[in-house]
Formats: structure tokens, sequence, C-alpha cells
């Protein structure tokens, strides 16, 4: 179905990829929204998780990719974030790309979605803090440093940033 044919469907939800990129205790984030010229950054809510609607062309037949799931994890993060391509295949086939949960909840717009939780452990072969065009303000979240005021976060994130208890619902592992 399309996203639009979903948005009539009451019986029906999109499922979405939610990637955590961790290094140490650390999570990284995201400011959601294109970079505008005379748009206020400030006022634009966070993410900790990077994705995506997952789509038909993510399926593949001859791996098992979580129906698509991790595919579009992965995409998001070799396209969106910069991994190479080399590092991408690796954490995509040999499993480290980790399916956590999945749960139901709003996206930034307020839509209700499935989101599949995932965790990617990052290595010294990829460093997404570097500068991107395709995710404004990326800035690494320390477990012991988080911000005062977490309600700028996206729903899904401010649920796992606030989150203490249950593992799978918590921004760190």
């Amino acid at each position: 179905m399309s996203t639009e044919e979903l948005k009539e469907e009451p019986d029906y939800l999109p499922i979405m990829s939610f990637v955590l990129v961790h290094r140490n205790l650390c999570v990284l984030s995201y400011v959601i929204g294109r970079l505008r010229a005379g748009g206020d950054s400030l006022n634009r809510p966070r993410s900790i998780g990077f994705g995506g609607y997952v789509l038909e062309d993510h399926r593949d037949i001859t791996y098992d990719a979580f129906f698509g799931i991790l595919e579009s994890g992965i995409t998001i993060l070799a396209d969106g974030v910069g991994m190479p391509l080399e590092v991408a295949e690796k954490a995509r086939y040999e499993g480290e790309l980790i399916p956590r949960t999945c749960v139901i909840s709003k996206t930034h717009l307020g839509e209700d979605a499935i989101f599949v939780i995932s965790d990617y452990e990052c290595n010294g072969a990829f460093d997404p803090g570097r500068p991107n065009l395709s995710f404004t303000g990326l800035k690494w979240l320390e477990k012991s440093n988080m911000p005062n005021d977490l309600s700028n976060f996206d729903p899904l994130s401010f649920s796992m940033l606030c989150n203490t208890r249950d593992e799978r619902l918590s921004a760190f592992p």
C-alpha cells in the first residue's frame, strides 16, 4: 500500500525502521527536517532514531532482511549519514544491525506507525559525527549528560530517553 492509502485505512499502520547508533555510552541524535534558509532550527524536534518507512523495494529474496526493515535502516545509514558501502554491507550481512523490539508510537508528524527499533554499535570504520547534508545537527548524547529538556524530541525518542527500566525501550543498551 502507498502511504496515502495507509492514511485512509484504519486497520493498517505503516512500518518504520528506527536505528539507534551507539558509541560507548552515547547515542547519536539529529534535528528533524530539512535545513532551509530563514528556518528556525531551534524549534524543530530532535530524534535519536535513523530510518524511515519500510518500502517494498527494501525486501531481499536472497537474504533475510527482516521483511526489509534492516535494509531500510542500512539504506538510511549509508545514503543519509554517510556510512561507507563496505561498512554498510558488513552491518547488514554480518548481523551488526540488531533488531531490538517494535512499538506503536507517533511519528514527528503525529501519525501512528509501527516502529521496529534496531541497534548499531559504531566502530572505528564509521564516524557519523562529521558534517552531513542529509541530517542537520548531528550530536552525540551522553548517558551521563542528558539535556535538561527532553520535550523537544520526537515522541518515540522522548519515550526511549526517559525509559531506564525496560532495556528494549531504553535509548541506551
